[in-house]
């Protein structure tokens, strides 16, 4: 701005001392004409200097030829030659000199601030950009735990570092701005980084030992702790499921650098288990009071939430997935679902207040309810017992279909006044497909866990197919996105999943005369036939072709 005024002005100067030597008849019409003729210009021009600019060089450029016309006398020309050189010592000279200090000073200001800063803040408006590809399995390590590698890189640099969105699945897209120089030292601390990564030839495993008690804060509510190591680490941690007394045998494969990893965020969850049960054991010493029991409950029987009748969406909440497939829905178009955070405030609040010979349960045994602390955060649930070991019982916590080992001396009896709200967990399969091979891969049940956006508390679209007794078979729908995407559907196309026999023809629309393409596999036997209500029933033998 400063530069375009100091041209307008030196133009108008420039212009002024042309006219002097002219009539002022003759001076009004240059001007004039210079106004015409730079008037649709200066009418699209970006600021109110440019505009000055363009009619100032058009009055000079008007005046020059009415100059030109005049100028007979040689005094005249000498006159006119002796304003030009005067003009371009006091107008343009100093013109030249600010706009190359203007310069000057934005490259200092420019390099000081970059100096100072020295960190993620540049001035990114004249420096660069790069863009490459890393491994998928690369990106846990160079973002480092919670972040601390790359932003150490980014200090050190001085360049900024991003990853664009994409499937977990795929590699992703590295993008490092700022300066030139600082683009560079950044983009060879990444590819180090993925160099150390793409250094080990195959992957190895490792055993790693972790007490029973830290097992479920190590898996964490529908596993959500277990796969978030998974994922910053880069490593596949197996995690037994038959808890015994001691310690079990966690298998972490990898790399060495992904195993490392792994191994101190295993240890780091083992050392937050280990702080809770001695915060618990002081606080249970701390009990004066005298223990009471309370009769068993006999006649009392939990309600269970029921799934709608109709063949409507609802919104629910995906809060567990087992190993087998089964998928546990939260219904969240109810009051129920609000109680539920009363109810687990209320229980939690009760039974930490008990000391350890109160509220005993008795016998137990498999199918029995009692109420016992979920190892991940300590609050208060309702369980049933599934399995039952030396110190050790299996449970399955009803309100949200998470399993988890807890010791016999932790479970508490429930009181009646918890048996009053519906178990919220509803057991339920997808319908329509089945298991490629016949059984649920690890990496079917974690992309299953992916797109039912499983334990993350977002809101899925459900719709009942087949009502069950024991597992209704829906259809789950995440509408979160841009693009609505079906699970079933996603899953089949992912090859985890295959489409039964049994899938449905439509939303009932279909026509008692409709088609259903089905493929038989010929496996053993002499013949093949088929029957159904068409012919009442009798076997129809058909051709092979």
């Amino acid at each position: 701005g400063v530069a375009h005024t100091w041209f307008a002005v030196s133009f108008a100067g420039y212009s002024y001392c042309r006219v002097a030597v002219l009539s002022p008849s003759t001076r009004c019409a240059a001007f004039v004409s210079a106004l015409l003729r730079s008037s649709t210009r200066a009418a699209r021009a970006p600021s109110f200097t440019h505009a000055c600019s363009w009619i100032a060089a058009a009055a000079l450029l008007a005046c020059g030829q009415e100059v030109q016309r005049e100028s007979q006398s040689s005094e005249m020309k000498m006159a006119w030659r002796g304003y030009q050189y005067m003009l371009g010592m006091v107008l343009l000279v100093p013109t030249a000199i600010v706009v190359t200090m203007l310069w000057a000073w934005r490259r200092i200001r420019g390099a000081r601030g970059a100096m100072l800063e020295g960190g993620p803040a540049r001035q990114l408006r004249q420096g660069t950009s790069e863009e490459f590809t890393i491994p998928a399995e690369a990106v846990g390590y160079v973002i480092g735990r919670q972040g601390q590698r790359v932003r150490e890189m980014e200090r050190t640099s001085g360049a900024r570092i991003r990853f664009k969105d994409q499937q977990d699945n795929e590699d992703k897209i590295v993008v490092i701005s700022g300066s030139t120089e600082a683009v560079k030292t950044a983009s060879e601390r990444v590819k180090e980084c993925v160099m150390k990564v793409e250094e080990k030839e195959t992957d190895v495993s490792v055993g790693v030992p972790v007490p029973v008690y830290a097992i479920g804060r190590l898996i964490g509510r529908g596993g959500a702790n277990i796969r978030a190591i998974q994922r910053e680490s880069g490593a596949k941690v197996n995690v037994p499921s038959d808890g015994s007394e001691g310690t079990v045998e966690c298998e972490v494969v990898g790399s060495a650098v992904e195993i490392d990893r792994a191994v101190a965020l295993i240890q780091e969850s083992i050392q937050q288990s280990e702080l809770s049960r001695r915060r618990k054991a002081v606080h249970s010493r701390q009990k004066t009071r005298k223990p009471a029991t309370t009769p068993p409950v006999e006649e009392i029987q939990l309600v269970y939430s029921q799934l709608p009748l109709s063949n409507d969406f609802f919104p629910a909440f995906v809060s567990a997935v087992d190993r087998d497939g089964t998928i546990w829905l939260q219904r969240v178009d109810g009051s129920d679902s609000a109680h539920l955070d009363q109810l687990v405030d209320t229980m939690t609040n009760d039974y930490s207040k008990l000391g350890p010979e109160e509220l005993l349960p008795g016998e137990i045994v498999e199918g029995g309810v009692v109420a016992a602390p979920f190892p991940h955060d300590q609050n208060w649930y309702r369980a049933r017992v599934v399995g039952v070991a030396d110190s050790t019982l299996q449970l399955l916590f009803l309100d949200f279909g998470d399993k988890a080992s807890v010791e016999v001396a932790m479970v508490k009896s429930l009181r009646p006044q918890y048996y009053r709200l519906p178990v919220q967990a509803i057991p339920c399969r997808l319908s329509r497909i089945q298991p490629t091979g016949g059984s649920w891969s690890d990496k079917a049940i974690e992309l299953l866990d992916s797109l039912s956006l499983c334990a993350t508390w977002k809101v899925v679209m459900v719709m009942v197919e087949v009502k069950g007794e024991e597992r209704s078979e829906i259809k789950i729908v995440d509408t979160t996105t841009d693009k609505d995407i079906d699970v079933a559907e996603q899953l089949v196309e992912e090859g985890m999943a295959e489409w039964s026999m049994e899938r449905p023809l439509g939303d009932g629309e279909d026509s008692p005369d409709s088609k259903v393409p089905v493929t038989l596999e010929w496996v053993d036997g002499r013949s093949v036939s088929v029957a159904g209500s068409f012919s009442e029933w009798e076997p129809v033998p058909l051709s092979r072709t």
